[in-house]
């Protein structure tokens, strides 16, 4: 109940009215038997304790019990079925062959070994991982570096080549360094 109660009210924002608040389902998949009877799948919602009139749609709570799938007579849909074989017991041969036949059912089962390599394995993927980022932002880091050194290059000459034209149209050093932005050493080096 805990749940769906903050589920139901975390809809709401201060000033809000009731009317935007959406129903809540809430479905619990449970690896233990919570309910004596025999059903693996058991829906509760607000009703009047004596008329069972219902009190609104807003809320139903779901109860999934993975340990009933073999015994109960309860009729259950397949899919559903296989899900919950797959959440109480991802080794069981049915599911293996239900994985082959159904598509979603595969990649959730491929997904899960990919999730449950050992810890080594995990690390050494992760380590990989980091090494083509490091590389990444390596060669990236590089190229601005290169891009921002060969822009300045670009300006610096430039500078240089305005100095040599200014200098045969007959400026003095100062003047052109003033124009320019270069020291009177770097143009008396273009001399």
């Amino acid at each position: 109940m805990y749940y769906w109660a903050k589920l139901y009210s975390d809809q709401l924002n201060q000033g809000e009215d009731y009317g935007v608040l959406n129903n809540t389902v809430v479905v619990n998949v449970l690896g233990y038997n919570q309910f004596s009877h025999g059903k693996i799948h058991s829906v509760y919602q607000i009703r009047d304790k004596e008329s069972g009139e219902k009190l609104g749609d807003f809320l139903e709570i779901h109860f999934l019990e993975t340990r009933k799938i073999e015994e109960s007579q309860q009729e259950i849909n397949e899919d559903l079925k296989g899900w919950l074989l797959f959440l109480s017991d991802p080794e069981n041969q049915r599911l293996m062959r239900l994985g082959k036949e159904k598509e979603e059912m595969g990649k959730a089962i491929n997904l899960l070994e990919e999730l449950s390599r050992s810890r080594e394995e995990r690390a050494i993927a992760e380590e990989r991982e980091k090494a083509l980022r490091d590389e990444l932002s390596f060669r990236k880091a590089a190229l601005e570096k290169g891009l921002r050194e060969g822009r300045e290059e670009g300006i610096k000459q430039e500078k240089l080549n305005t100095a040599k034209k200014l200098l045969q149209k007959g400026m003095t050093l100062s003047e052109v360094a003033e124009i320019t932005g270069l020291s009177p050493a770097e143009i008396e080096g273009i001399r």
